[in-house]
């Protein structure tokens, strides 16, 4: 009976081939876990990539508006 119930442990911890089409080599635990750590990479990532996009608009802007201000300043002057 002993040997009945280590066949079965070691049949459950490595499914042999047939099983492994219908569940996957990943189960379903760690699969929803690498899919939640795509998921949270992937939303970090396009954060970052928002704020840099912000960062350089406002820099563009600021630009401009002190090129106007100095346009201005020396079409006044002359």
């Amino acid at each position: 009976m002993a040997s009945l119930h280590t066949a079965n442990a070691y049949q459950s911890f490595f499914p042999s081939l047939d099983d492994m089409g219908a569940r996957g080599v990943v189960g379903d635990k760690w699969s929803m876990r690498i899919l939640w750590a795509c998921a949270l990479g992937s939303a970090a990532g396009l954060y970052m990539v928002a704020v840099d996009r912000q960062k350089k608009n406002r820099e563009k802007i600021l630009a401009e508006a002190l090129n106007m201000e100095l346009g201005e300043n020396t079409g006044k002057d002359a």
